[in-house]
């Protein structure tokens, strides 16, 4: 029963979240969704290979939600060229390839909890800077749905434990992370309508104005010094009228 609830949280955590992101007003990080969609399967598996049974559900469904998201990201998310998407992927390449060829699979769960600690930090940095661009919603059911896996688990088995409660804590993590964000600091551009994330910010008309009455300012008086005389004429109809 426990377990039952935990998947379905976890499952349907996913759905404002998902609604959000095609509204434009969630902006998942693709790094991250990318790392979570082949690691949460790879966790499926290896909890399958350890024995476990019924905190299965909360992998099995996280593993879809995190597909279906990792989709849209390539359309609605931001970052994923960035130095520090670069690194966390290739730490993340390095690790699976470490698990690749040891074939154990509590090594591999091992393994996926330290490479997805990695797509949480690109997360949890982002939703810090950019708090407006995730919703507390997602993190806070996967918190939920962790800590009902870490219960349904009928024996004491450190391995089996170790992901969901993992989970319990990252979901956590990242709902603080949005929390600090919004109520320390961040990034203040991040509170400006229209910004791209992903490029440079808009310029204000306002801006725009000023500096374009600077420029013809700047330009009549490098005209003013070269011709006196013409100058001087202007000045002179000026107020004449």
């Amino acid at each position: 029963m426990i377990d039952g609830l935990a998947g379905l949280l976890a499952i349907l955590g996913y759905v404002p979240y998902v609604k959000r992101v095609l509204d434009g007003s969630v902006r998942p990080e693709r790094a991250s969704w990318l790392i979570w969609a082949v690691l949460t399967c790879i966790a499926f598996f290896s909890l399958m290979a350890e024995g476990a049974r019924g905190s299965l559900w909360m992998p099995a469904m996280a593993g879809v939600g995190a597909i279906v998201v990792f989709a849209l990201s390539i359309k609605y998310g931001m970052g994923g060229l960035a130095q520090r998407d670069t690194v966390a992927l290739m730490m993340a390449a390095a690790g699976l390839a470490a698990w690749w060829f040891t074939k154990d699979a509590a090594y591999a769960l091992l393994v996926t909890i330290a490479v997805d600690a990695i797509a949480a930090v690109l997360t949890a940095w982002k939703s810090f800077e950019h708090p407006d661009t995730e919703a507390y919603s997602t993190y806070l059911t996967w918190s939920a749905s962790g800590l009902l896996s870490t219960i349904s688990i009928r024996r004491l088995d450190t391995i089996v434990i170790l992901y969901p409660l993992y989970v319990c804590l990252v979901g956590a993590g990242i709902a603080g992370a949005i929390f600090a964000g919004r109520t320390i600091g961040g990034s203040a551009a991040s509170h400006r309508p229209g910004r791209d994330l992903d490029g440079p910010s808009p310029v204000d008309p306002g801006d725009r104005d000023q500096r374009a009455t600077q420029t013809d300012a700047t330009r009549l008086v490098g005209h003013s010094r070269a011709n006196p005389a013409g100058a001087k004429g202007r000045g002179s109809g000026l107020e004449m009228r």
